[in-house]
């Protein structure tokens, strides 16, 4: 008796749910993708099904279909609307005033600041960066959507793009070593601070499990690895 009347609660939900979403398909939408950013963020790409969504959602998995077509389009919007609070941290780059001996240092340090106070944006960048060795057509579908400009994410690419004009602009004014690409520094940058908070815990134990903890002590601790990496950054791209 208490299951079929739980069952009848639920449908009239559902019921309930399906009217007011027709009235009102933004917020139809924006549920949907409320619900999707939070299961996939405490989850993975594989493990949360459409279904689940909709489940979670209040809405009936055909309307999401409606919405967003596929689960990797999906995705995709929610992994990109949950990006969307974050910024990319690149302002060191962009900033006006900072000559060259300063300004890779700063973009350094101000990226490594902002990911160790964003805890979130690393998790959607492990969670992103996992499901596309799952899935390689993910970034297929992510590049149409980028086509349609449905990403949502322009502003981080506008100061990806600076960024990438500031190194430039030092090679162009000679201040970059002739064999330094600016592609590759940048790539590189943004590579080994992203890289400390993906995988920093796993490496410092091999370290210590290597060398003794005699030896190590506790690790590579933050501060000694990004004064590291400016200082090899700094040495090994400008001209002395």
């Amino acid at each position: 008796m208490r299951l079929k009347s739980a069952n009848s609660a639920h449908k009239s939900r559902l019921a309930e749910g399906r009217g007011s979403h027709k009235r009102d398909p933004a917020r139809t939408r924006e549920a949907i993708l409320r619900a999707a950013k939070e299961l996939f963020s405490n989850s993975d790409y594989t493990s949360v099904s459409l279904s689940d969504v909709a489940k979670q959602a209040g809405v009936t998995q055909s309307l999401i279909h409606h919405y967003f077509k596929t689960k990797s389009r999906l995705f995709l919007y929610a992994v990109h609307s949950a990006m969307d609070d974050h910024d990319e941290g690149l302002d060191a780059w962009v900033a006006p005033g900072l000559s060259a001996p300063h300004i890779i240092p700063k973009a350094i340090e101000g990226y490594f600041r902002f990911l160790g106070e964003n805890d979130q944006c690393v998790r959607l960048y492990r969670l992103f960066d996992h499901s596309l060795h799952i899935d390689p057509t993910l970034l297929g579908s992510l590049e149409d959507l980028e086509k349609e400009g449905e990403t949502g994410n322009r502003h981080r690419l506008d100061n990806l793009k600076a960024a990438y004009e500031r190194v430039l602009d030092l090679k162009r004014q000679g201040l970059l070593r002739e064999d330094v690409d600016p592609k590759a520094l940048l790539l590189a940058f943004l590579s080994l601070v992203e890289h400390w908070y993906s995988s920093s815990q796993r490496l410092n134990h091999r370290l210590i499990e290597a060398i003794g903890a005699e030896e190590a002590g506790e690790g590579v601790t933050p501060e000694q690895y990004l004064q590291t990496v400016v200082e090899l950054f700094v040495r090994g791209a400008l001209k002395k």
